[in-house]
C-alpha cells in the first residue's frame, strides 16, 4: 500500500523468496535461543505450540497430545504461544484510538518473518521501520536450538537457485541439496522415490499400482498454469476419485502435512501443481540447512541488527494502516502504548486474513478474497536423538496414518 504506488511499482515483487513452505510450528526445549527477545509462557486461548516430550501444534489442540505428568521427571511440559490478543481485538471490532503521528519513515514494513526481513534487507540504505508483533523475528521460519542441536519450526526448504537460495548465497549461507527423494512407508514396506521409480515396489495389488501409474500419467498432461482459475474453483478430490482409493489416501496424507488439508478440502490447482512438481523431480532441487528456512531469517537478523536495530521493533502489533492525504498512517501497540508513524509506503508482510483487518479502505471484493484465507493448524513433533537413527528420507509419507 502506498500513497504513490507508481514510485514503488513492483518493489516488493522480488523481496520475499518463494520458500515452498511447510507451515510447521515452533516447539521449545529446556535450552532455547530466539531472535529479538525471549518467548514467555502463554496462557492464551490460541496455542501455537506445545512442548510435552516435544509436541508442537499450530492451533487449539486436543489435550490428549499433552504428555502425562511423570512424578519421577524433574521437567514440566512448557506451553508457549503466539500473541493474538491484539489480533483478536481487531477481529472483534475493538475500537483502537489512532493518536497523532510522532514518528516518520519512508517505508513501514509490517511483519518480521521471512518476507518482512527480506524486504528490510533489500531496502538497506532506505528509511524504513520494521514492526513485528511477536517478541522475536522469524515468523513462520523460526530457527530454534535444543542442547546444541538446531532445528526448524516453520518453512522447510528452498529450491536450488530460487529466490530463497539466491538470497541465502548473497548473505553468506550455502544451502546444500537435500538429495533425498520422498519415500513411502506403508504396510511395513519402505518404498524409495515413490512417484518416479517406486510405484512398482508399492505393496499393493497390481491393479492398484497400475492405477498409481495412470494417475501420474494423466495428471502430468494437465496444463495447470493455463487453467489456474478453473482448477482453483474445484476440489483436488475431483482428480483423485477416479483412481484406486489408495491414490487419494496417499495425497490426503501429503496435503494434510504440506498445506493442512485433505484432497476433498484442497484446491485442485494447489494439489495438481504439487503433483507435477513432485513427479517431475522437484524434490531433487530442495536445498536447506538445519533449522529449515529459519536459518535464513536467523542470518538476516544477524546481518541487519548491527546497523538497523533501532528500526526493528518486536512486540509491536499493528492495529491500523490508513491512507491519509498522500501518506499512510500506521498505528501500532508497543510497550502498552499506541503509537502512530507516518510513511510514504507500507509493505504488508503479514497473513492476508490479518492484513485485511488492518488496512483501512480496501475494496470490498479484495477484502472478501483476503479473508477467505484460513489458518490450518496441525501438530508437529521435533524429536532429537543423541545419535543418528534414520536417514532414508527427508519427507516420509505414511498413507493411512495420522502422521507423516
Amino acid at each position: 500500500m502506498s500513497a504513490d504506488l507508481g514510485r514503488l511499482g513492483g518493489l516488493n515483487r522480488h523481496l520475499a523468496p518463494r520458500a515452498h513452505p511447510r507451515p510447521r510450528r515452533r516447539c521449545a526445549g529446556t535450552s532455547r535461543k530466539t531472535l529479538g527477545g525471549s518467548v514467555t509462557p502463554s496462557r492464551r486461548e490460541f496455542i501455537k505450540f506445545v512442548v510435552a516430550g516435544s509436541v508442537a501444534a499450530g492451533g487449539p489442540i486436543d489435550p490428549t497430545l499433552l504428555a502425562v505428568p511423570d512424578s519421577k521427571s524433574p521437567s514440566v511440559p512448557l506451553v508457549h504461544g503466539e500473541r493474538f490478543e491484539v489480533c483478536h481485538q481487531i477481529r472483534d471490532g475493538h475500537p483502537f484510538k489512532h493518536p497523532d503521528t510522532t514518528r516518520k519513515a519512508d517505508i513501514v514494513i509490517v511483519g518480521g518473518g521471512l518476507a518482512g526481513l527480506s524486504a528490510a534487507y533489500f531496502l538497506r540504505g532506505k528509511d524504513w521501520l520494521l514492526l513485528e508483533k511477536e517478541p522475536q523475528f522469524g515468523g513462520n521460519a523460526l530457527q530454534e536450538e535444543f542442547q546444541g542441536q538446531i532445528y526448524g519450526t516453520g518453512s522447510a526448504y528452498a529450491y536450488r537457485d530460487d529466490e530463497g537460495d539466491q538470497l541465502a548465497s548473497e548473505i553468506g549461507l550455502r544451502m546444500p541439496l537435500v538429495n533425498s527423494p520422498d519415500p513411502t512407508i506403508v504396510n511395513r514396506t519402505y518404498v524409495p522415490d515413490t512417484w518416479k521409480t517406486g510405484i512398482d515396489q508399492l505393496p499393493y495389488p497390481k491393479e492398484v499400482r497400475e492405477s498409481f501409474k495412470k494417475f501420474r500419467d494423466d495428471t502430468m498432461k494437465i496444463k495447470v498454469g493455463e487453467k489456474m482459475a478453473e482448477l482453483d474453483a474445484q476440489p483436488f478430490s475431483n482428480f483423485t476419485a477416479a483412481y484406486a482409493p489408495e491414490v487419494q489416501q496417499w495425497w490426503d496424507g501429503f496435503g494434510a502435512s504440506n498445506w493442512g488439508a485433505t484432497t476433498e478440502e484442497s484446491s485442485a490447482y494447489v494439489g495438481l501443481a504439487n503433483v507435477q512438481d513432485l513427479m517431475s523431480g522437484g524434490d531433487s532441487k530442495r536445498a536447506i540447512l538445519p533449522g529449515g528456512l529459519g536459518c535464513l531469517t536467523h542470518k538476516l537478523v544477524e546481518v541487519l541488527q548491527p546497523k538497523y536495530q533501532e528500526r526493528m521493533l518486536d512486540n509491536a502489533a499493528v492495529v491500523a494502516a490508513i491512507q491519509d492525504h498522500g501518506v499512510v498512517r500506521v498505528t501500532y501497540l508497543h510497550q502498552g502504548k499506541l503509537i502512530t508513524v507516518s510513511a510514504k509506503a507500507v509493505l504488508m508482510c503479514a497473513p492476508k486474513h490479518i492484513a485485511s483487518r488492518i488496512v483501512m479502505g480496501l475494496p470490498s471484493r479484495q477484502k472478501t478474497a483476503m479473508r477467505r484465507y484460513r489458518f490450518a493448524p496441525y501438530p508437529v513433533v521435533n524429536v532429537i536423538f543423541p545419535k543418528p537413527v534414520y536417514n532414508r528420507g527427508y519427507d516420509n509419507w505414511c498413507p493411512g496414518s495420522v502422521f507423516t
